[in-house]
């Protein structure tokens, strides 16, 4: 018996009688909350903001109720907010992309093993699947474990869609060795994760770069869902 606000972008030339690809853009911790709008602050929404020709998409902004991970709730959040955008626009379902930076790169690793029918391809930006020392730290929780078979265990129940993963070198919220730990356990499972390394970068000026890639955008749209 309650509403959850999210934001919905459509191109200035929509035209219903097209299908049009969807992309569903995870917000950092920080940009929660209720208002429906603090999340199109920065990431996808910037960058559609910015250059608008290189967006021929439908863009989704959920936005987490309690700013926390985007798991159980949150996650279905997501899973409800793409079915209603997937009923009330021409939304191409074979073409659902997801992407998200720091917490919301964390929720892609997340989701995508919760609803792996879903996508067609995945972005992780300045994002670990596990929660970050700095946050463990200033929530007076001890240390995990973040040792290669955590990230096997992880990578192991992830299912086999593409994904394109960016670190800044510098990030010191998100360490970029979680980053190249997921790759690892990803290619020894016999995927071919893509990587991107952003030299000297930090996890605030890292987390927004991968949205103005034009190989980024060009990779994504050419990927369509496996077929069954």
């Amino acid at each position: 018996d309650e509403d959850y606000a999210y934001q919905v972008y459509v191109p200035s030339n929509y035209d219903p009688l097209t299908k049009w690809p969807v992309v569903i853009d995870l917000h950092g911790k920080s940009f929660g909350g209720r208002d429906g709008l603090r999340q199109t602050r920065f990431g996808l929404a910037n960058a559609i903001r910015t250059r608008p020709e290189m967006f021929p998409i439908i863009g989704i902004f959920p936005q987490s109720p309690d700013d926390d991970e985007w798991r159980g709730f949150n996650a279905e959040l997501v899973i409800a907010q793409l079915e209603a955008t997937l009923r009330e626009l021409s939304g191409e379902r074979d073409r659902v992309y997801l992407i998200g930076f720091s917490m919301g790169g964390a929720g892609i690793y997340h989701i995508a093993r919760d609803y792996p029918d879903q996508f067609a391809a995945l972005v992780v930006s300045c994002g670990s699947p596990l929660k970050p020392p700095m946050v463990l730290e200033r929530a007076g929780l001890p240390e995990i474990d973040r040792s290669p078979a955590v990230f096997a265990s992880i990578a192991e129940d992830m299912p086999d869609i593409p994904i394109w993963i960016f670190h800044g070198t510098a990030d010191t919220v998100v360490p970029i060795n979680e980053a190249k730990a997921m790759v690892a356990a990803l290619e020894e499972t016999g995927r071919v994760p893509r990587f991107t390394e952003y030299p000297e970068k930090g996890h605030i000026d890292g987390c927004g770069l991968p949205y103005l890639e034009e190989e980024l955008w060009s990779w994504v749209l050419s990927v369509e869902k496996a077929l069954d």
